[in-house]
């Protein structure tokens, strides 16, 4: 683990370290570190090999990240989620000053908002609207600051909801017309697999040029709105579909199986066990109801 760094101050920082009680030690989100700083343009930190992520916000000015390699700005409004264990270095921007809010966090849940947040490399987000992130970001201060009993069961609730939020507004910004374009796309390429789950020949090829793009196109793109593979997507659809069978009609697995595209009842079996972990015949005798 390495560091160093040089701290340019404008306001003294302020730097809550925070160490989580076995109760929370179990859940997926973890707070290691809250704080919110202001500083002048010789501010620098460089880091590698910490078992941790951290969350950045831009409050005021501008400041500078490398994240192996990768070069971004990070102005007012715009939010990085960096993997604290890869190499990188950040910086006052040119705007000479940099006042932001961050957080270090952990926990087995947070590799998957880092991966669907930065699916090909560090990827800043811009948020349009503050008031999720201060609401979330406060309370946790609050909770840091005044030693509150229940800030071991809350701050994992508030990490969860930052992360969602920065993941709701990844493919915001600069390019928010197209991808609002891209948005229309994927919902009506959405609908169009709904239509077709009884067919067990339908495939991705077929969404793509329904949707007017070429299949791997069509595969990044999906990948990139959604989080998912348009194949894992389509099989949570058929899985769902059939659910609501089960539990609806008394037509048999292999009926059901087949009514929502699988042609072969053992890879039905097989598949639904993966998503939901137990068969479709324990899903029909012993999932709950309302």
């Amino acid at each position: 683990m390495r560091t160093s760094y040089y701290f340019d101050n404008i306001e003294e920082p302020v730097i809550l370290p925070f160490t989580p009680l076995a109760v929370s030690r179990k859940l997926p989100y973890q707070l290691c570190t809250v704080g919110h700083v202001h500083f002048a343009e010789k501010f620098y930190t460089e880091r590698e090999k910490q078992k941790n992520y951290q969350i950045i916000f831009t409050d005021e000015g501008s400041g500078i990240l490398t994240y192996e390699g990768k070069k971004v700005v990070l102005d007012r409004g715009k939010v990085a989620l960096i993997n604290c264990f890869g190499h990188h270095h950040y910086r006052t921007g040119d705007s000479g000053v940099w006042k932001y809010r961050f957080l270090h966090i952990k926990g087995s849940g947070v590799p998957a908002f880092y991966d669907t947040i930065n699916p090909s490399g560090l990827a800043p987000v811009t948020l349009q609207h503050f008031s999720e992130f201060n609401s979330c970001f406060d309370k946790i201060m609050r909770y840091v600051e005044e030693g509150d009993h229940q800030s071991d069961l809350a701050i994992p609730v508030l990490i969860m909801r930052i992360l969602t939020e920065l993941t709701l507004n990844r493919n915001r910004g600069e390019g928010a017309r197209k991808t609002e374009y891209h948005q229309q796309v994927i919902e009506s390429a959405i609908r169009f697999m709904e239509a077709q789950l009884n067919r067990g020949d339908f495939s991705v090829a077929e969404v793509a040029r329904h949707a007017g793009f070429n299949e791997s196109y069509f595969s990044r793109l999906f990948k990139r709105m959604t989080g998912t593979s348009t194949q894992e997507y389509l099989m949570r659809l058929r899985i769902d579909r059939s659910k609501h069978l089960l539990k609806k009609s008394m037509s048999s697995v292999s009926e059901v199986a087949y009514e929502v595209g699988f042609e072969n009842v053992n890879v039905y079996i097989r598949d639904f066990k993966k998503l939901t972990g137990v068969t479709p015949l324990k899903y029909r005798l012993f999932a709950d109801g309302v």
